[in-house]
């Protein structure tokens, strides 16, 4: 990503929570340090609003995961997130399935991962107007890709459960 403004992790939350409470048009990414995303050795959360096309990241040394999680119940609300929850995998499309396959065998397995849904308006978008979901096997720096015209909900709230689970 081109530019953005460097916050306090306090900052970008209040930020976030304005945007919500507009409205607006945002969502937000957790890169970790081996994130093919993340241009530096911390983990990052960046925070774009997509209406002002202002990008925002709070760079930290430990896993800003209450934050994350935070942000996360603001932008998909807490459903998705429930780390009880589980979607049937049979209900998955075909080309969905490996990814949500491979995240619960690392998943069981204590192995460390991570996803991005990348929104068609966003700066990580290389696939732009398409809906991108990365999957990011951080163990073989393993990145799949599933680029798809509408968003792949069901797979994401199966990938978030997962996530928010470990």
């Amino acid at each position: 990503m081109e530019f953005m403004t460097e916050l306090p992790l306090s900052e970008l939350i209040i930020t976030a929570t304005q945007l919500n409470d507009s409205q607006a048009d945002w969502h937000f990414h957790l890169l970790t340090p081996m994130c093919t995303l993340n241009a530096k050795p911390q983990y990052a959360l960046v925070l774009e609003d997509i209406g002002t096309s202002k990008n925002y990241v709070s760079y930290q040394a430990i896993k800003p995961f209450a934050a994350s999680n935070q942000l996360a119940k603001m932008l998909h609300g807490s459903g998705m997130i429930d780390p009880t929850g589980h979607i049937k995998a049979a209900e998955l499309a075909p080309d969905e399935k490996p990814i949500y396959n491979h995240a619960r065998l690392l998943t069981d397995q204590q192995r460390p991962w991570h996803h991005h849904m990348l929104f068609p308006n966003c700066a990580y978008n290389k696939h732009a107007p398409k809906w991108t979901l990365l999957f990011e096997d951080q163990s073989d720096t393993q990145v799949t890709s599933l680029v798809s015209d509408t968003e792949p909900t069901l797979l994401l709230t199966g990938l978030e459960q997962l996530f928010y689970r470990r």
